[in-house]
């Protein structure tokens, strides 16, 4: 399959967009990964792998992404582990930390409607199945995975965690 030059430099145009789109105006490779991107295309064409040539654009933008993301993985593996920070001493006992967590959480499931509470109490602390959890509470088992994401969502706005 050939392209005119004119057709070239707008391909070249959509991916230069769509690599600063994903990895910034001001990033050094962008260039590179616009001309792998170009290089991979005309091998594709020249191999006649562009099964629908009206739909070349797309194709240039997948094999714009699949670089894209080989680069991602290559910078998070380039990049060095940051040194764990060192452990702060906690101001409180880890025991009694333990019960004042403890105390809290019971609170916060007092705070919540029944049936709420009886699911995650059940479920979490008393360590249930959720067979168990759906007939104490009156559920099916297909409404518990929905019920307990809701009641989750709820306690967390109560909650006041990290």
């Amino acid at each position: 399959m050939k392209f005119s030059p004119e057709a070239l430099k707008g391909y070249e145009a959509r991916a230069r967009y769509k690599v600063y789109h994903h990895l910034g105006r001001f990033s050094q490779d962008v260039e590179d990964v616009v001309q792998e991107t170009m290089k991979r295309f005309l091998q594709a064409a020249g191999k006649d792998r562009i099964r629908n040539p009206q739909k070349a654009g797309s194709f240039l933008s997948g094999i714009c992404n699949n670089i894209v993301q080989e680069y991602r993985r290559k910078q998070l593996r380039n990049t060095l582990p940051e040194e764990p920070a060192p452990a702060a001493v906690p101001a409180v006992p880890p025991a009694a930390e333990g019960l004042e967590l403890v105390d809290l959480v019971a609170a916060i499931i007092e705070q919540l409607p029944a049936r709420d509470g009886e699911m995650l109490r059940s479920y979490y602390l008393e360590e249930k199945t959720t067979e168990e959890v759906c007939i104490a509470v009156g559920i099916t088992q297909d409404q518990f995975r929905v019920a307990l994401f809701r009641a989750k969502a709820r306690f967390r706005k109560i909650f006041p965690g990290p």
